[in-house]
């Protein structure tokens, strides 16, 4: 399948070189690609996650970077680390909707993490025990404003809040 945008299994070695020499990478979002970054449920791996899930960067090779490391951590992320990740996620999720959704299509694994992280969050909202900023309703609401009712999207998004939906009922 042919996708759409630039991700970084897609880049050639020229673009990643370049995206990893970059004057504006910061040293531990280096360590973490070598994989020499200790992630746990500090304040150095929160900072990281921050800079990973901030606005969506313009250089389409850095944006391929951190979405790719931002992946990774929510593959392996566990115990504490995986309580926070729904709150992360939900931001670079939602900094370019349509992105994400591209790469959902080609990375089902992917997909059920974040489902996951934020059917937890959505759950725990509900009732007030989360700053999450969007409601269930709401979220879906935003997705199809943002997509602007195409239909591209539809049969992965009945799967994804399929799985949203799962995750919130499992936690009763």
């Amino acid at each position: 399948m042919t996708l759409d945008y630039k991700y970084w299994g897609n880049l050639s070695d020229e673009e990643r070189t370049k995206a990893l020499e970059s004057e504006n990478l910061p040293e531990e979002v280096i360590q973490l690609y070598y994989n020499r970054f200790n992630l746990s449920d500090d304040e150095p791996t929160f900072n990281l996650l921050e800079e990973l899930t901030s606005p969506v960067h313009s250089d389409e090779a850095l944006k391929a970077l951190y979405f790719h490391l931002f992946n990774r951590i929510i593959l392996s992320a566990d115990e504490a680390l995986a309580e926070v990740m729904g709150e992360y996620g939900i931001n670079i999720f939602m900094s370019d909707i349509s992105y994400a959704l591209e790469y959902f299509t080609v990375n089902n694994e992917v997909m059920g993490e974040y489902a996951h992280h934020l059917g937890r969050e959505f759950y725990f909202n509900q009732d007030g025990r989360s700053d999450f900023p969007y409601t269930f309703s709401e979220f879906k609401d935003k997705i199809k404003a943002d997509l602007k009712n195409a239909s591209k999207y539809d049969e992965l998004l009945s799967t994804f809040y399929e799985v949203i939906e799962n995750m919130m009922k499992r936690m009763n």
